[in-house]
């Protein structure tokens, strides 16, 4: 069986040699079958790929071109007459993948959160008085063309609301990714959200957001905080207290 790595992609197989018993019906005797899957069917459903009756005798040029999940090759015998039998190779070709952000963070800041699976994230920290541009790098295949940003503060009450210039906290949202945020207060720590799409889906990760009082300001500053991300779920350590979202 052939496998692609991702959902799609163009599965090439190419016989250089092919040589079975002959025959005018080849399920009857020795012969090749192909079949395919994609990524979305039932395991045990195949597709029978070109000729349902499959390759018999002596081929040439025979190659296979196919854009799934999977391909299968069978090979039938009869145990009757000998042929020299064939050889083939095949090549993976991904047209397609889904984005995957490897990168959610501050732009030349001192946090950044290099996302995988249960992995610690400190949070992007800034003074209300300042400005933070956080970055969403993504990977995918075609790239993505899109970018939507959310914010909600940690407030149990609060919900996810899209962030675009219109709004007093954004400063400048950049087609690259990148969104800048200004104007910010205590009162809006919370936890900043990026998805990304291409044509073929979209992928969403997510990064607290923690603001500290300047030191203009009178009053303690927050104090100091990070979060895990577990299956999505965000969990904020601030001192003794813990929010989840």
């Amino acid at each position: 069986m052939i496998e692609s790595p991702e959902p799609s992609a163009e599965i090439k197989v190419n016989f250089h040699f092919f040589e079975l018993e002959s025959a005018k019906q080849c399920d009857k005797y020795d012969y090749v079958m192909l079949y395919k899957q994609n990524n979305n069917a039932d395991y045990n459903q195949w597709e029978p790929v070109l000729d349902p009756e499959g390759y018999c005798s002596k081929q040439t040029n025979l190659k296979v071109e196919q854009t799934t999940k999977r391909i299968f090759i069978k090979f039938h015998s009869d145990n009757n007459a000998r042929a020299k039998g064939f050889n083939a190779t095949f090549t993976i070709y991904v047209t397609s993948t889904a984005p995957k952000i490897h990168y959610l963070g501050e732009v030349n800041g001192m946090t950044a959160a290099r996302l995988s699976q249960e992995e610690v994230i400190f949070n992007v920290t800034i003074k209300e008085t300042d400005e933070v541009t956080i970055q969403c790098r993504a990977e995918a295949i075609p790239p993505p063309d899109t970018y939507t940003w959310e914010y909600m503060r940690f407030n149990p009450a609060s919900n996810w609301s899209i962030l675009e210039e219109s709004n007093n906290m954004v400063k400048n949202i950049f087609p690259n990714g990148s969104i800048r945020l200004h104007h910010l207060k205590m009162s809006d720590t919370g936890i900043v959200q990026c998805t990304t799409a291409n044509r073929n889906q979209n992928t969403t990760e997510m990064v607290p957001l923690n603001v500290k009082r300047s030191e203009a300001s009178n009053g303690a500053v927050l104090r100091n905080s990070c979060s895990k991300v577990l299956g999505g779920l965000v969990l904020m350590f601030l001192g003794r207290d813990i929010y989840q979202f």
